[in-house]
This record gives structure tokens, C-alpha cells and sequence, in this order.
């Protein structure tokens, strides 16, 4: 998709889906975030305050499920 095209369809509305990976898939509360980042109106987007809280939290809550990819 050329530069043209992909302004286009952001402007529509399209959205990247959540990545989905050979190892390691995009986990469903970090893609609800990335959509808020993508808000078209700037006042719907968290601030950068807001992210270092959540992403800070999602650490904590998921530190004991972290196990790295077995190809590493």
C-alpha cells in the first residue's frame, strides 16, 4: 500500500488488526491501548503520562507469565 492509500484508509478509519505472531502474539490489553493511541481525535489519545502508568502496571501483573521465545 503506497503513502497515498494508506492516509486514505486511516482517514477512514482502518486500523492495523492486533499482530499475531509466529512466537509471540500481540496481547489483547496492549492492542486495545495501541487503538486508544490511534484515536483520530488527539483528546481521545492517553497521555504519555498515562502509558508509563499502564505499561508500568502491565509489567508488574504479567511478570511471572514472561517466558521467552524457545527459538532464543
Amino acid at each position: 500500500m503506497d503513502g497515498a492509500t494508506t492516509l486514505e484508509r486511516v482517514a477512514e478509519g482502518y486500523r492495523m488488526p492486533r499482530p499475531i505472531g509466529r512466537h509471540l502474539d500481540c496481547p489483547p490489553k496492549i492492542y486495545e491501548i495501541m487503538l486508544k493511541c490511534w484515536d483520530s481525535e488527539p483528546h481521545n489519545r492517553p497521555t504519555f503520562s498515562y502509558l508509563l502508568t499502564f505499561f508500568d502496571d502491565y509489567a508488574t501483573e504479567t511478570e511471572e507469565h514472561y517466558r521467552p521465545p524457545d527459538d532464543e
